[in-house]
């Protein structure tokens, strides 16, 4: 039952609460299952599944994630260890399958949990066991598609780890200039999609660190585009609905810092409302709760970047600064209820500007001639 109806209920809107019902039940069952299965190959092949699902509830890669990381970490490193000693009844491409989701899971886990380089180290080895399932047969397309999902998780644990250079030039580019993304279209499946559409918000992020704010516009704009057409196409799925809120909030920013404002203001306005309207259909999804932190904080950023114009009186200044510091006590807020460290990495980020935009407004208010 957990294996049929997890899988179900994993992206659809509204079912965190049934999601953290089910993930309890599975592990007392898992519970029960390590007492019993002993040397039994059968029981010992269900429990590996069992612990894998039961990982997968809870790390940030579904949209109705419970959010207990180090739980998760815990389930997929049993799972592992199952599946690389003593006997079970599968064959070794079944292993092979569910070694690699195990060990996906973990790589999840740690990026939840904050440990951002250890999660890069372990895709790296992903990868390379994604040499031996492409030969697996009816299993090359997915090969190909996770490879392109473990490098773009591998590209944004780079981001968080402070290196957002290397995630651009080592992960992500290849992706996007890759043969596998240029065959993706309209028609392809929506997984193939989403991996698309993250490859483009994340060189977008990681732009946005380095402060190349013309260079975020196609790939936000490209990953705003692809979005829009997942949640027209799949209107339940949480987790593209939520992808879209992320997108438009790395649109939004990128517009504010080149120029166009209004157009800028209406994008994060949309990407607020959009969140807020999630939460409040399902306010125990830790994975809202820390996309309303993200989407806080990247307007704080918007905002402190705005109050830093000079050509701007210095009473429309403070207003702006005003309104970025009300946002990260917003981020703030959220940062502490979602279980996810990437929320404290743009909190910290949107911390930093908006005290730089505080010291240069000061400064700047400072070298007035006095009246």
């Amino acid at each position: 039952m957990f294996e049929r109806v997890a899988p179900e209920i994993a992206d659809l809107a509204g079912a965190a609460s049934a999601q953290e019902t089910l993930t309890q039940a599975g592990l007392n069952f898992v519970q029960r299952l390590r007492d019993s299965a002993g040397d039994d190959p059968a029981l010992r092949m269900a429990l590996a599944r069992l612990l894998i699902k039961v990982s997968q509830t809870q790390n940030p890669g579904n949209a109705n994630t419970v959010g207990d990381y180090e739980t998760g970490l815990k389930r997929a490193q049993q799972a592992m260890e199952l599946l690389a000693t003593g006997s079970l009844q599968a064959s070794e491409a079944e292993r092979l399958q569910l070694l690699w989701w195990a060990k996906f899971g973990r790589v999840q886990c740690l990026y939840g949990l904050g440990r951002f380089d250890e999660g890069v180290e372990y895709l790296v080895e992903l990868d390379a066991l994604l040499d031996q399932l492409e030969g697996v047969p009816d299993f090359a397309r997915q090969a190909r598609r996770f490879r392109m999902s473990i490098r773009n998780s591998a590209g944004y644990n780079t981001i968080l780890a402070g290196r957002p250079e290397e995630a651009i030039n080592r992960f992500l580019l290849p992706i996007l200039s890759s043969d596998w993304a240029r065959s993706i279209t309209n028609t392809s499946e929506g997984y193939e999609l989403e991996s698309l559409m993250n490859a483009n918000v994340n060189v977008a992020t990681a732009y946005l660190f380095l402060k190349r704010f013309e260079a975020m516009i196609p790939y936000a704009d490209e990953s705003v585009r692809i979005a829009e057409f997942l949640v027209r196409r799949f209107p339940r799925n949480a987790r593209y609905a939520v992808g879209r809120v992320n997108c438009l909030a790395f649109q939004g920013y990128a517009l504010m810092r080149t120029t166009e404002i209004d157009r800028g203001l209406a994008v994060l306005s949309k990407s607020r409302e959009e969140i807020e309207s999630l939460i409040s259909k399902d306010p125990v999804n830790d994975q809202f709760r820390l996309n309303r932190a993200i989407t806080a904080a990247i307007q704080a950023l918007a905002f402190a970047g705005w109050s830093e114009e000079t050509s701007a009186p210095a009473s429309e200044r403070r207003q702006r600064l005003a309104q970025a510091q009300a946002f990260l006590a917003d981020a703030e807020q959220f940062s502490q209820t979602a279980k996810s460290k990437e929320a404290e990495v743009h909190f910290e980020a949107a911390r930093a500007e908006v005290a730089t935009a505080r010291a240069k407004l000061e400064t700047d208010e400072g070298a007035q001639p006095k009246p």
